[in-house]
């Protein structure tokens, strides 16, 4: 069962909020210990400009401003003059470290900055695995005061692991409530856009009867009306269209009904004036015309029956299993007797086909008369039948003009004719269009190659795998 519109929608939700959520958490692993370290440098020497300007002022400003340093960004201040400490926001120093010697982490300090000629001096710490662990700035104030800061970056780990995990667990949060909310939010639009896709595939059945039902002035509704506005064209111009078939199929039938009984009169009339005039060849020979006449007559009378018996599916032909070979023997017999003086060459292979022996008889004899029809002077003509790819295979190739592409599709149709002076020797043009009509009784493909001055004709027939063949 394939997964439905709501699900789809709600997972593209999902894994695009958990994406963007991963992504950030990404970026943030990469970028924000680089971004707070450098806010850390710069507020160390924004408030050692600070501080030293306060000193001047008075100690008691000075001690608020570095508790309120310490308590807001976690920077410890020392400041030392003469060596002596002053004040300091460490806890080690409370009444533990007077001096700048009795701290030897300081003191080290110290003497690195002494050592180089900057002030402000920014000092950076690194552990054994070569990361940054402490930042320190020194700043000399003359007459042996100086100010140090420093500041742990373990903590800025601590919070760039902090938001990251916040971010992951955000994502999933975010991404099951999305769902839900989408869900409960979508719910009327899904529904009706799988009503209106149910409605499509019934109408691509020629099922007109159902409609989609949707109140609303959105584009959905809009969409809701086209659909059953065409449903409603479609179920009308199908059935114009299938009333006009019936029509022209009966004008078609009582045509050729029509045609038989003034035939009938007329040949038993001309038979008659042949006995009775049998010493005139010059009636003879009239006579023999007008029979002749009434033959092709008769024969288009049976074809125009036939045509609208299958292309009605009035399908009066009851396919079963039989013998290939049984089948192409028939046929050679019957070559034998109606092409004498033509050379029919036919290879045909034995075995087991699901069709109707007359229908197959009626296409390979109208391929076979085309091809004598229209083959070239003193060449043969192939009739193949063999077995490939799970069907039976009928072809009739002969030598002669090729047909151009632009008529390859017009010849299967009714009373198409290639010979454009419409004689009568030249056909009804009916004869492929039974063979396009038995081909869609028998669900076989049927076609034309014309190539390097060869036309093959082709009938493809399926053999079902689902019934047991029986014979």
């Amino acid at each position: 069962m394939k997964p439905r519109l709501r699900t789809k929608v709600s997972l593209a939700f999902a894994v695009c909020i958990i994406g963007c959520m991963c992504f950030l958490t990404l970026v943030s692993g990469l970028l924000l210990k680089p971004v707070f370290v450098w806010q850390s440098r710069t507020r160390m020497i924004h408030y050692g400009t600070q501080i030293s300007e306060l000193l001047e002022q008075g100690e008691g400003e000075t001690q608020e401003l570095l508790s309120s340093i310490y308590d807001s960004y976690l920077i410890h201040i020392t400041i030392i003059t003469d060596g002596d400490i002053i004040t300091s926001t460490t806890e080690y120093l409370n009444g533990k470290a007077e001096r700048i010697k009795d701290s030897p982490r300081l003191n080290n300090i110290l003497q690195e900055f002494q050592a180089q000629e900057e002030n402000p001096y920014l000092i950076e710490r690194y552990n054994e695995g070569d990361q940054l662990r402490r930042l320190y700035y020194v700043r000399d104030l003359g007459d042996g005061t100086y100010i140090i800061m420093n500041k742990g970056i373990k903590g800025i780990e601590q919070s760039v692991q902090l938001v990251s995990l916040f971010l992951l667990c955000s994502a999933g949060v975010t991404a099951l409530l999305g769902m839900v909310a989408w869900n409960l939010l979508t719910r009327r639009y899904t529904n009706q856009i799988e009503e209106i896709s149910r409605v499509t595939r019934d109408m691509a059945n020629l099922n007109f009867s159902q409609k989609v039902h949707y109140q609303g002035h959105d584009e959905i509704a809009v969409l809701a009306d086209s659909v059953n506005d065409l449903s409603t064209k479609l179920e009308k111009s199908i059935c114009d269209m299938q009333r006009e078939l019936e029509r022209r199929r009966e004008l078609l039938r009582s045509l050729a009904h029509e045609i038989k009984t003034p035939l009938t009169t007329l040949r038993g009339y001309t038979e008659n004036i042949q006995i009775v005039s049998s010493s005139s060849p010059q009636v003879n020979r009239y006579c023999g015309i007008m029979l002749e006449e009434c033959d092709s007559l008769d024969l288009l009378a049976k074809e125009m029956m036939e045509a609208s018996a299958l292309d009605g599916g009035e399908h009066f032909y009851e396919m079963e299993w039989m013998d290939a070979g049984t089948l192409g023997e028939q046929v050679r017999q019957r070559i034998l007797r109606e092409y004498p003086d033509v050379s029919i060459v036919v290879e045909w292979e034995d075995g087991s086909i699901f069709a109707n022996a007359y229908l197959l008889e009626r296409v390979i004899f109208n391929y076979l008369g085309n091809a004598v029809k229209y083959r070239a002077p003193d060449t043969e003509i192939q009739l193949n039948g063999r077995f490939a790819q799970g069907r039976f295979c009928i072809q009739v190739t002969n030598a002669g003009e090729a047909i151009p592409a632009e008529e390859q599709q017009r010849i299967w149709e009714p009373f198409y004719k290639r010979d454009k002076s419409r004689r009568r020797s030249s056909g009804y043009g009916l004869g492929l269009y039974v063979v396009r009509q038995v081909a869609e009784m028998c669900q076989a493909e049927v076609g034309l190659r014309s190539q390097d001055g060869r036309n093959t004709f082709y009938f493809n027939l399926p053999i079902p795998t689902d019934l047991p063949p029986v014979l």
